[in-house]
């Protein structure tokens, strides 16, 4: 069974491999921010963690997901719950789109990730030698 540090020994075996950056886009409106990921068919993910729970919508596509020691096959449309301090690991097996959904009123894109996720505190872990963002 993988324990939960597993995070950190996954980043630095896959920092040796071909990274990508994903395609992500905001759409905001009142007192809400949904941060869209799209990740292509193939793609293993690394999700930054988070510092709240929210909820998590996978809009379309099959995914893999592993949430600390659970993992479970999920098949769009389908909505739950990340827990904060959680990190998630997911395989694409079709062309996904996931959306997180956060209770924020700023349209500052940075300032959100830093609210909401440890995104640029893994920045060492995540980043590979040439300084490309590995997942988000």
């Amino acid at each position: 069974m993988m324990k939960k540090d597993y995070i950190p020994a996954l980043a630095k075996l896959l920092n040796n491999g071909t990274t990508i950056e994903l395609e992500t886009n905001h759409y905001f409106s009142e007192g809400i921010c949904i941060r869209e990921m799209i990740a292509p068919q193939g793609t293993l993910v690394l999700g930054a963690a988070h510092r709240t729970n929210h909820l998590t919508t996978l809009v379309k596509g099959v995914m893999q997901i592993r949430i600390g020691d659970e993992s479970r096959l999920v098949e769009a449309p389908a909505t739950f719950e990340s827990i904060a301090g959680s990190r998630k690991v997911g395989y694409a097996y079709t062309d996904c789109i996931v959306h997180n959904c956060l209770p924020t009123d700023s349209r500052d894109i940075e300032e959100i990730e830093r609210e909401f996720t440890t995104l640029h505190e893994d920045k060492e872990l995540i980043m590979n030698k040439d300084k490309e963002l590995l997942w988000v």
